[in-house]
């Protein structure tokens, strides 16, 4: 009996990173038609971030290469946890709940399965709520980010790709500071619409009025952070402070704020939209900030702090929003207006990036 040997790490370099879950990266090592009923796949998951809880429908090995972390299984209902260090190796039983994050050391790891499929494959990996009302989650509305179209836009391409000039770069900054300083009147606004009956659920908004409000000087608020890449980009923040924004950033800014405060809609379709369609897309925005920011001639040494404070915040924040639709959501008929509201308010973002584009001159 003959065996055949094949050196299967030459495909690595071939193969693309995907997102697995917000913030999350990964790249297939092994693929089906060479790993012989396995695969295997290299994950990075930055500090402070973790998956989303989740199954898959064969077992897995994890191997934790750098950084470090925890991992957190449930079986009948009772939560397991465990710290990760580099050198560590777990095991993940199917169709068993679990959830991997990283601390602040970020972490690396290789997972290897016998499912033999790529990380594109969507039956991969079964996204589990932690809490669901008669079987509905925000959650399941995280795939709507991904199937909408806009994380494939121009401007979001040129950015990543770093073909947009440090001169566009400067005036999206601009409009950036008007999404910025906005953001807690919207929050605050939503607050206001929240019955008072739901005041334990409610008053979790209030950590991220403090993040988000602007001229804080807390360690990690979006304000100081915004400072430090204005400075790097000589923008004056007084002077913005008191310079109306672009007609267009006004209408996208105004519409965001309908979702929370029209009395035409529900309290859970803002609830929704700012959960998937503000701080889920916010983390896939920031990602590409991130990574093309530094490709830009130019701006090379540009500091980072703004995008790694919501690389950091957004997932958390997501989790807000979500445990109050688990008690805001109770029949099918506001589970559809919550997705139709994600959807509506991920129009607007790609309207207001069309005429972005328009006004930079973004092919």
């Amino acid at each position: 009996m003959s065996t055949t040997m094949k050196k299967l790490t030459n495909h690595y370099p071939l193969m693309p990173k995907v997102e697995l879950s917000p913030g999350i990266m990964g790249t297939d090592l092994v693929i089906p038609d060479t790993g012989g009923g396995l695969s295997a796949h290299k994950i990075w998951i930055p500090p402070r971030i973790e998956y989303l809880r989740h199954q898959h429908p064969s077992p897995h090995l994890i191997f934790v290469l750098e950084g470090g972390g925890y991992f957190k299984f449930w079986n009948d209902g009772k939560e397991t946890h465990h710290l990760l260090n580099p050198g560590d190796v777990f095991h993940t039983p199917q169709h068993v709940s679990h959830q991997v994050g990283a601390d602040e050391r970020g972490m690396t790891v290789i997972a290897v399965s016998v499912d033999a499929k790529p990380l594109t494959d969507p039956s991969r990996l079964i996204v589990v709520s932690e809490q669901r009302m008669s079987g509905y989650s925000l959650e399941d509305l995280i795939p709507l980010v991904h199937s909408h179209g806009i994380l494939s836009h121009a401007f979001l391409r040129a950015f990543e790709g770093g073909t947009l000039t440090k001169e566009q770069v400067v005036e999206w900054l601009r409009q950036q500071f008007y999404f910025s300083i906005s953001l807690p009147s919207t929050f605050a606004a939503l607050y206001a619409k929240i019955p008072d009956k739901h005041w334990e659920a409610k008053r979790a908004l209030i950590p991220l009025l403090e993040v988000e409000a602007w001229g804080s000087v807390d360690s990690g608020s979006h304000s100081q952070a915004f400072r430090e890449i204005a400075s790097y980009m000589n923008l004056d923040v007084d002077l913005l402070t008191n310079t109306e924004p672009k007609w267009y950033t006004r209408e996208y800014i105004e519409a965001r704020l309908s979702f929370c405060a029209s009395p035409q809609r529900s309290v859970v379709e803002g609830v929704g939209a700012m959960g998937v369609a503000n701080e889920i897309l916010n983390l896939h925005l920031y990602r590409v900030y991130r990574e093309g920011i530094h490709k830009i001639s130019g701006l090379k040494d540009c500091p980072t702090a703004y995008f790694d404070a919501h690389l950091q915040d957004e997932q958390a924040d997501f989790g807000i929003f979500a445990s109050l639709c688990d008690v805001l959501a109770q029949s099918h008929q506001e589970q559809g207006r919550i997705r139709q509201a994600v959807i509506e308010l991920l129009d607007q973002r790609v309207l207001f990036l069309d005429r972005l584009c328009a006004d930079l001159g973004v092919k």
